[in-house]
């Protein structure tokens, strides 16, 4: 018998978004699941002006994202919470959403509880159970925070999103580079690709993702930067168009005893029929 539940479901829903994945799998299990999505809220500008405008509203933003989460479930009478990261989630807000008797449940992906965001290290205690992607965040929380219960999950890939597609002639001249990075910037992923250019000075090497035109400073990388974030099926169709794609490590964080071992790209790229060179 399909046990189905009522699922209040706090992330991203953009195409391709690990929180979309994670939602779009409890439906295919069956559940009934309402989404309460930050994206709808907080838009993702790049525009500088905006982004200061965005910065300047985003108490009210999140007064308001929070006051729907609490609206909803004494509405929707969800049989839990799913926060997938969760780190614009107020303390009280789940106090509010346990006092009407729903169990909280939360899925942190990344290796610190400590760096994305102020309310994390307060609301992840208030979860009845969180599930963790990296073997050592355990570990490191326990000795700063105490948390009710949490199990680890190994990353994956979304099979509506992560698969070979066909390619047009476009798609592969356009994507189809000897080397592929598709990640958002990190210092530790600049100064590898940094190195790589200094060995290989004439690689044909593409950059895709956030970050990396505001962001990196080595000026023999910027010629390679597209400043586009890939998503969706225009990511699985770079990957597959790449010769090699190159899966790099975010590096260590504040908050984390290491940086990451296996991250989703790890899963992504073969699944996408990739060609992959792992960091490790």
């Amino acid at each position: 018998m399909i046990v189905t539940y009522r699922i209040l479901f706090l992330g991203c829903n953009w195409f391709g978004s690990c929180a979309r994945a994670c939602s779009a799998a409890f439906r295919r299990l069956g559940s009934h699941v309402l989404d309460v999505s930050e994206d709808e809220l907080i838009p993702q500008w790049t525009n500088p002006f905006l982004r200061i405008f965005r910065r300047g509203v985003s108490p009210l933003v999140h007064r308001e994202y929070n006051q729907r989460i609490v609206h909803l479930a004494k509405t929707f009478d969800p049989d839990f919470l799913f926060a997938f990261k969760g780190g614009n989630v107020w303390p009280e807000t789940l106090d509010q959403i346990r006092g009407l008797g729903v169990k909280c449940y939360n899925f942190y992906p990344d290796t610190s509880a400590f760096t994305h965001g102020r309310h994390l290290p307060v609301t992840l205690p208030k979860y009845d159970c969180i599930f963790y992607t990296k073997r050592f965040w355990l570990e490191d929380v326990q000795q700063k925070i105490s948390v009710k219960r949490a199990i680890f999950l190994p990353h994956g890939y979304d099979p509506e999103v992560h698969r070979r597609l066909e390619l047009r002639t476009e798609e592969q001249q356009i994507f189809g580079h000897d080397v592929s990075v598709l990640a958002f910037h990190t210092p530790a992923k600049e100064a590898l690709l940094s190195e790589l250019l200094g060995i290989l000075p004439g690689i044909d090497l593409s950059i895709w993702g956030r970050g990396w035109k505001e962001r990196c400073r080595q000026r023999t990388l910027q010629a390679h930067i597209q400043g586009i974030e890939l998503t969706g099926d225009l990511y699985a169709v770079a990957i597959q168009a790449a010769k090699i794609n190159l899966a790099l490590l975010s590096g260590q964080v504040r908050g984390a005893s290491q940086g990451d071992e296996t991250t989703t790209r790890t899963f992504e790229i073969p699944a996408c029929g990739g060609f992959m060179i792992h960091q490790r």
